[in-house]
């Protein structure tokens, strides 16, 4: 062909006697070094795609790993554009210890050889784009592994950055709240992909609205969303799940959370102790306020529950003087009637008492000194007219004159000191029954009586007289001590006195007192019509558990306390829970008989301006959600009602306590997880975030911008 150039033309244009053609216009630079000087940039820009020689692979690199370690280190933000430059700058100072420079052939042919380029710089910026180029190529081979690459390289840093403080708030992993936590991953991941491409050498301002900065910003505030999504739809989900088995079987989500918070907080200890201080009749909505206060509100909301709750309440208030009796037998001595406990001493005097009192009449106590020096102390105690009057009444008079001489001496028997004792047991009975009882006569009376049975039992008499005081005390003796026991809580009997006049009363006189002191509670509690509440104030008094403990032991009087103090707390929950002021019952019933209020009607509701008012509410969906919100929760009041008002004394109570307590930490524990889940996906949204917007975006836009910032 004409314009044919064959390879002798090329010598002879280029020998040096040849004769250079005239251009059509006037040559601005026709030397040839000046025609092929090495501008990488403006060689870059003319071309349309400048050809980079790859990097020899491996050998034996099969899967390219050389490629997907040379991507995944790329990908690293901040670190993989500082790794790149870090190699690209070694590269371009070793490089002419290797490489030869470009030669006449080069510059011909226009290929470029790495390393070659004479200065330092022009070789920096050409291994950064064989490196762009590189990558390029390994995305366009193996897409699926180019983007596993993105995706570990990504990880590595953001990986051990979410377990720091501030890593993990860049992403959006913690925050007070989701608001919080959305904003601070699309600043955290706005900043980290914005300090990447100025390390790559992009210019985000010049990257659009759809750059990677906006990309990953907008990424890094879906990510919260996207974890707080998982979190917490997972969390309804579980806890919109029905039971089917357990004391829990049947109760909707709605009373089952109720019933959790309510008991939040609580352990199996403090369980047990509220089952302590409320005792069998206390309930569920005892346990603390919260359960109380969540009874109160289904004893006040219209509805078969209210029945249920206050019910339950009223049944409990009316109980309370059963169950105080029920203590006191238990704890206490059981109550017998005086005339059947009258007739039972009469009977036992009858069948087995004759022969012993008999010996006991004619016995004689031989006097002692102890026992004269006691004589003027009971004349001045008047215990000698008191016991000859009590004689005279038997029909058993006894001699006043116990000593006299000569050999007809004659002995007082222990008969007559028995009568002398009971003459000194009424002239104590007489000082503390007056209007202002005289303690003082009483204290001394009852030290006189103490010293008179000492001296008197250390005799051979004595001892038959203490047999016969302890196993068959005379009839009239025990009804005495019962009608003191009687007085037991009436009168004004201080804590030492008591315990005083107990000391010297022998096992049958005692159980006597400890039976008259039982018979006066119970009438407390029969005399009126709050009787029981009556006698639960007297007897926890400050003196009434200090003679409770004196009169029954401190064990029992303890246990009877524990009781009564259940009684007070129960009915303050009572109060709580179904009382109130009668101003409410006034507004209840006036509210009953007025007409109920109407609303409009459908028509009237119509406007021509508003097409959304043609509908009806009730087939509006915000209407029908609403509805089915408000039946489940009209559900779960009669669910767990009776649930409340289980008493702590039923053998499944702790069962129910106990899955309660068990749902609290399983619903805990389940909310970790989820949160840990939740944290993970936001964690994977941002670690997957660049290779998404690197497969969405160019690749120019993304990677090898490098080269745009050269040109």
């Amino acid at each position: 062909m004409a314009g044919q150039m064959t390879s002798d033309d090329i010598f002879e244009r280029y020998s040096r006697g040849a004769t250079m053609p005239v251009p059509a216009s006037a040559p601005t630079d026709d030397d040839i070094f000046s025609r092929y000087e090495r501008k990488a940039e403006e060689r870059a820009s003319e071309r349309p795609r400048e050809r980079v020689v790859e990097r020899p692979r491996p050998r034996g690199d099969v899967a390219d790993m050389s490629g997907f370690n040379n991507r995944m280190v790329s990908s690293i933000p901040v670190v993989g554009p500082l790794f790149d430059k870090a190699t690209a700058a070694a590269g371009a100072t070793i490089q002419p210890l290797f490489v030869k420079p470009r030669n006449l052939n080069d510059l011909v042919t226009g290929e470029t050889r790495p390393g070659s380029q004479p200065n330092w710089i022009d070789r920096y910026h050409a291994n950064l784009a064989m490196q762009d180029e590189a990558n390029r190529h390994y995305a366009e081979e193996r897409p699926i592994a180019s983007t596993a690459a993105d995706i570990a390289g990504t990880g590595l840093l953001l990986g051990p950055a979410s377990q720091t403080s501030l890593g993990a708030r860049m992403m959006g992993l913690r925050g007070n709240s989701l608001g919080a936590r959305v904003y601070q991953g699309a600043a955290g991941m706005g900043a980290l992909e914005t300090t990447s491409q100025l390390l790559k050498g992009n210019n985000p301002l010049d990257q659009g609205f759809l750059g990677p900065v906006p990309i990953a910003a907008a990424g890094g505030a879906l990510g919260p969303m996207f974890g707080e999504a998982i979190s917490s739809g997972a969390n309804q989900l579980m806890h919109w799940l029905p039971r089917r088995t357990g004391e829990l079987a049947g109760v909707n989500s709605v009373g089952r959370n109720m019933l959790v918070n309510a008991l939040e907080g609580e352990t199996p200890a403090s369980i047990a102790e509220a089952k302590r201080r409320f005792g069998p009749s206390g309930m569920l909505a005892d346990v603390n306020q919260a359960a109380t206060d969540l009874a109160g509100g289904l004893a006040d909301i219209p509805g078969p529950h209210k029945q249920i709750v206050r019910e339950a309440f009223r049944q409990r208030a009316a109980g309370q003087g059963s169950r105080i009796m029920q203590s006191l037998d238990q704890n206490t001595v059981p109550h017998v009637p005086v005339a059947d406990m009258t007739r039972a001493i009469e009977q036992a005097r009858a069948t087995g008492a004759d022969p012993l009192y008999n010996q006991f009449r004619t016995m004689a106590v031989q006097p002692t000194k102890e026992i004269k020096a006691l004589i003027p102390r009971l004349e001045k105690a008047g215990a000698f007219d008191l016991a000859e009057e009590l004689s005279g009444i038997s029909g058993n008079p006894i001699n006043r004159k116990f000593f006299t001489g000569g050999p007809q001496k004659e002995f007082p028997t222990a008969e007559t000191w028995d009568y002398v004792k009971r003459g000194l047991d009424r002239r104590i009975s007489q000082s503390l029954d007056k209007a202002k009882p005289d303690k003082e006569l009483a204290r001394e009376l009852l030290n006189l009586k103490s010293e008179l049975i000492s001296e008197i039992d250390k005799t051979p008499a004595g001892k038959v007289w203490r047999q016969a005081r302890e196993t068959y005390a005379e009839h009239s003796e025990l009804l005495h001590q019962i009608e003191e026991g009687q007085k037991t809580f009436a009168r004004n009997t201080r804590y030492d006195e008591l315990a005083h006049e107990l000391i010297n009363l022998s096992t049958p006189e005692r159980a006597a007192r400890l039976q008259g002191a039982r018979d006066a509670i119970q009438q407390v509690i029969e005399n009126s019509v709050r009787g029981d509440t009556t006698a639960r104030n007297m007897l926890l008094s400050r003196a009434g558990r200090q003679k409770l403990e004196l009169l029954f032991g401190q064990k029992r009087a303890d246990r009877l306390v524990t009781d009564l103090e259940a009684e007070v707390l129960g009915k303050g929950k009572v109060e709580n829970v179904i009382g109130g002021s009668q101003t409410t019952p006034k507004r209840e019933r006036v509210g009953a008989m007025l007409p109920a209020p109407s609303e409009m009607g459908y028509v009237s509701n119509l406007d021509i301006t508003r097409p959304a008012s043609f509908i009806p509410d009730w087939m509006k969906p915000q209407t029908i959600l609403e509805g089915a919100r408000a039946q489940r929760y009209s559900d779960a009041y009669s669910q767990i009602a009776p649930l409340l008002t289980r008493k702590m004394g039923d053998h499944n109570f702790n069962a129910l306590t106990g899955e309660l307590l068990s749902d609290h930490l399983r619903l805990s524990d389940l909310q970790k997880r989820l949160d840990r889940m939740g944290r993970a996906a936001t964690l994977a949204s941002a670690v997957s975030g660049p290779a998404l917007h690197n497969k969405l975006l160019d690749d120019g836009d993304t990677r090898g911008s490098r080269s745009r910032s050269q040109r």
